[in-house]
């Protein structure tokens, strides 16, 4: 369970996170939306294919 939910880590999110987390000894969850992250999965597993 967490205290605060954060969406969206762009600086301020982060900074905001960071010093709940820290300085109130509070439980923190940060979702972010990362739209380029299918692209790097599939690189990946293409590279590490290629690997075998």
């Amino acid at each position: 369970m967490f205290d605060y939910l954060i969406i969206g880590s762009g600086f301020a999110g982060s900074v905001m996170a960071e010093r709940l987390a820290s300085q109130f000894n509070k439980k923190v969850l940060v979702v972010e939306k990362i739209i380029c992250l299918p692209k790097i999965i599939c690189e990946v597993e293409n590279y590490l294919e290629s690997k075998k």
